[in-house]
């Protein structure tokens, strides 16, 4: 299944490393972004392609009223998907990544996960 476009997602590349990750930047409907709250949606193994449910699923965030960051973590190590023996060897890259996405945030933010993007909480 792929999932339509959120109507107001932004993308924007961070270095990490010197490597590029994405951030996709939901922005949230009818509110006024500087007093927004922020999730930090992680994907799962399978990585946040079209077809993935943590489209929607950020999707349904921003239609609540949360701006909603959904990095590609797993840029950070050149994968676009990982099985569980790049797990153990990529986890330390993608946690630093993530940290700097988390700067990418004024003020509190939350972290919501899915499958492996759950353990990084």
């Amino acid at each position: 299944m792929t999932y339509p476009p959120h109507p107001a997602v932004t993308r924007d590349t961070i270095l990490c490393e010197g490597r590029p990750v994405t951030i996709e930047r939901f922005a949230p409907r009818g509110k006024d972004a500087p007093a927004t709250a922020t999730v930090i949606l992680l994907h799962d193994a399978e990585g946040p392609g079209p077809d993935r449910p943590v489209r929607a699923e950020a999707a349904a965030l921003a239609e609540a009223g949360f701006a909603v960051l959904l990095p590609h973590y797993l840029e950070r190590t050149g994968e676009s998907r990982v099985g569980f023996s790049g797990i153990s060897r990529h986890f330390g890259a993608w946690r630093d990544a993530l940290e700097i996405v988390r700067a990418q945030v004024p003020g509190p933010a939350a972290l919501v996960g899915r499958s492996l993007g759950g353990c990084h909480i």
